[in-house]
């Protein structure tokens, strides 16, 4: 741990000594599918900024941030990323898939980096990760390898489970995680039902079908809508009595049994380096979309407790944070 932070900091000095030098004032936007009143996407903006100043780029000396927020609903993105287009700020964060073609719509000039999406090269919004060849890079959690995961936690959490349902949105890298969920399930016993949902009587729908088809336990693949609407979801699954599982811990403080994937703001921290290298003249096209390397596994007990399960030690013990 010295050696990682003696290393960054040996590496974040010249940044932010090239970055006083210059006297230049960046105008970063951020675009944001969610609501201004979210607590968890204000940490994010906070998490981004916080590896910006770490790296010499501060709110109020060299840097204006300007955000968008499209308040949950995607339709309102393709007009807030035009707005912000039109001021051509040096950079647009766009926070979301929906919110990255958005803003890709609006420009193909200004670069655009993603804190966090599905699959960047099955959506299109890249050529391939490893060379992005547009406007748009950053990070991506590939839903696609952390969805099986989450059946196995589920399936280890009840092993009675025999049917699982999944919600997903039309996104190419949603489908693509259903495509190897499918094969994933391919085992005696396990039967798995689909439900598409991305607005809030989508999603109240697809609980009543698939508990209604005997779904022991729910997949909720993580995407803008149903970030977006998480408070919901994880209300509905209460109510409905079924265990659920999604991609990231802000779904298990709102009450969902557990989550599996990477830390959204690790993820925001490491996208502030993606700004600064092309705020110093790294061409987006160049910049390879990286991958989490380190996922987290939250448990909330007092869902457990509500539901009436008893969470295995064995699972417990493994868990990166417990929710009391």
């Amino acid at each position: 741990m010295f050696l990682s932070a003696l290393t960054g900091g040996l590496l974040a000095a010249p940044l932010a000594a090239e970055a006083q030098q210059t006297g230049k004032v960046w105008r970063i936007a951020m675009l944001f599918a969610a609501s201004s009143t979210d607590e968890d996407e204000t940490r994010n903006r906070d998490a981004l900024r916080d590896g910006l100043s770490v790296l010499g780029y501060a709110e109020g000396r060299n840097v204006v941030m300007d955000c968008r927020w499209a308040e949950g609903k995607l339709e309102r993105l393709n007009g807030l990323a035009a707005e912000l287009a039109m001021q051509k700020p040096d950079v647009i964060v766009a926070v979301s898939e929906p919110a990255a073609f958005a803003a890709r719509r609006a420009t193909t000039t200004i670069p655009i980096v993603m804190p966090i999406s599905g699959d960047p090269a099955a959506t299109g919004l890249a050529t391939s990760l490893s060379r992005p060849g547009g406007n748009v890079t950053g990070l991506a959690m590939l839903k696609a390898e952390s969805t099986p995961k989450q059946l196995q936690l589920l399936k280890e959490m009840r092993p009675s489970l025999k049917r699982i349902g999944l919600i997903f949105s039309e996104t190419a890298s949603d489908k693509l995680a259903v495509t190897e969920l499918q094969q994933a399930a391919k085992v005696p016993g396990i039967q798995l039902y689909l439900a598409e949902a991305r607005t809030p009587e989508g999603y109240a729908s697809a609980f009543e079908t698939l508990v209604k088809k005997g779904a022991d336990g729910l997949i909720i693949v993580t995407s803008a809508a149903a970030y977006s609407h998480r408070q919901l979801i994880c209300d509905l699954a209460l109510r409905q009595r079924v265990p659920i599982i999604s991609g990231l811990s802000e779904f298990a403080r709102a009450g969902a049994l557990m989550t599996y994937g990477p830390s959204q703001r690790a993820m925001f921290v490491r996208a502030a380096s993606y700004v600064v290298k092309i705020l110093q003249g790294a061409s987006p096209a160049e910049l390879p979309i990286e991958q989490p390397t380190k996922f987290e596994l939250v448990i909330n007990l007092k869902t457990a407790k509500a539901l009436g399960l008893t969470i295995p030690p064995s699972l417990l013990s493994r868990a990166d944070e417990v929710l009391q």
